[in-house]
């Protein structure tokens, strides 16, 4: 059997800056449902909210969910293979269809690396992803303003809901990414949550 090629992911929030970004080297056999764990999972978000991939302008998602939208496909039904060996170069990740996280995915195929090493694998980073349910753009932009101010009359109700008095824009960990998405145990437990299969 061929050994699936590795890809070379890499990732940045559009419409933001300074940019945030991830970088990320997966086997090409992983289902796109297992992609999106790992996109979304690099930039510190649970899954808990809608995603889904735009690619030629076809849209594949979890068509589990009630009422999908009749034109997507079942991400479950495709590899990252499927849709790369086309010459596919870039295409769209959404993320949380309330706040609107719209990401490019850049993608070139690895020929010089160990297939058989522990994929995926985050190689690079910087800045923080907003916070889950922060309000989109206009409410990532207010969270960063408020959580710098401790004398902002929102200060208080923000950071409680945050659950820390601190955020740093700046900060980013390979090494935690690393920790969650090399776990296939905390992935199969988030598809079982999810999905049930």
């Amino acid at each position: 059997m061929k050994i699936a090629p590795i890809y070379y992911l890499t990732i940045s929030l559009d419409f933001w800056t300074p940019k945030i970004w991830r970088k990320i080297w997966i086997r090409g056999d992983e289902k796109l449902n297992y992609v999106a764990w790992v996109l979304f999972t690099s930039m510190g978000w649970t899954g808990y909210h809608l995603s889904a991939f735009i690619i030629r302008d076809i849209f594949y998602g979890n068509i589990s969910i009630e009422d999908p939208p009749d034109e997507w496909l079942d991400w479950t039904k495709y590899n990252l293979y499927d849709i790369a060996k086309t010459k596919l170069t870039q295409f769209k990740f959404l993320y949380d269809f309330g706040d609107s996280w719209e990401m490019t995915v850049k993608i070139r195929e690895l020929n010089d690396l160990d297939k058989n090493a522990p994929y995926p694998v985050c190689v690079n980073g910087k800045n923080a992803a907003p916070p889950e349910d922060v309000g989109s753009y206009v409410g990532f932009e207010h969270f960063i303003k408020v959580m710098k101010d401790e004398n902002h009359p929102e200060y208080k109700e923000i950071s409680e809901t945050w659950i820390s008095d601190t955020f740093d824009s700046s900060y980013f960990s390979v090494d935690e990414v690393n920790d969650i998405i090399q776990d296939k145990k905390v992935f199969q437990e988030y598809v079982d949550e999810k999905f049930g299969f």
